[in-house]
């Protein structure tokens, strides 16, 4: 598959992913894949399921996993599941989303957007209100994974490969320096840098008393605002920090936001 964002529509049910978080170790008792809560016979059998029998499987998986105590488990969601689920999210003003890295996110409640407008542009979530954007790409690669706490699903994180991830965010960066280095004969124009993950600073010269728009990037998210809640933000960063470590949060919902 690409590794650039395509047209999630063209996902055909076959596609579909194992729960595999690589960590493929069967419990002795419990016969059960301490990683993904699949049975060794259900792993053996998976590539030759049906589409209704992988999801039959994946809802098996939620009680085994809270009785092996893990702390993640990998959502069968495909990549049109998860735009429709931010999309949903957001036009309902259900829970809060944050955007960033660890040491740099912005969160905003979805109620924020209800006086706004949310959209489905082509492969793109886009939600817009006074003051703040967020942007979703979709992508094929993009997963969803649920942060378990107590023992039910917590936080949802959307995370991709963490080679993907790095591509994406340093094409997405990348034309910036465009600006930052100007023809020959022009003025250097007024502007701001950015870090992996972290926020721009984005000043408007025209009234120096406005509050800066920030902006956290990651490779398919992007949150504009003036006020980013970062403390809350980081809260939300740390637990998700469960995330296998093969992936890396491009945005996370909060439910209880």
């Amino acid at each position: 598959m690409s590794d650039t964002p395509v047209s999630v529509a063209a996902a055909t049910a076959v596609d579909r992913h194992s729960p595999c978080l690589g960590i493929c170790h069967l419990d002795a008792a419990k016969g059960l894949c301490v990683g993904c809560g699949r049975t060794g016979a259900e792993i053996g059998d998976w590539p030759g399921m049906s589409d209704a029998e992988r999801l039959t499987v994946y809802r098996r998986l939620p009680p085994r996993l809270a009785g092996l105590g893990a702390s993640v488990r990998l959502l069968e969601w495909m990549a049109d599941d998860i735009l429709a689920f931010v999309q949903e999210s957001l036009s309902n003003g259900r829970g809060a989303w944050a955007v960033g890295a660890a040491d740099a996110a912005a969160l905003v409640a979805s109620r924020d957007f209800r006086e706004g407008r949310v959209r489905r542009d082509g492969n793109a979530i886009i939600a817009e209100t006074a003051g703040v954007t967020l942007r979703l790409d979709g992508h094929d690669k993009l997963r969803a994974f649920a942060i378990q706490e107590g023992g039910r699903d917590g936080l949802i994180v959307l995370g991709l490969p963490r080679r993907r991830a790095d591509e994406l965010l340093a094409a997405r960066l990348g034309p910036k320096r465009d600006w930052l280095m100007p023809p020959a004969g022009e003025a250097p124009r007024g502007g701001h840098d950015c870090c992996s993950g972290g926020p721009e600073h984005a000043h408007d010269h025209d009234d120096i008393d406005a509050p800066a728009t920030q902006a956290f990037v990651t490779g398919l998210a992007r949150l504009d605002l003036t006020a980013p809640r970062s403390a809350e933000a980081a809260s939300l960063m740390t637990r998700a920090a469960a995330l296998p470590r093969y992936a890396v949060a491009m945005a996370v919902f909060d439910p209880a936001g």
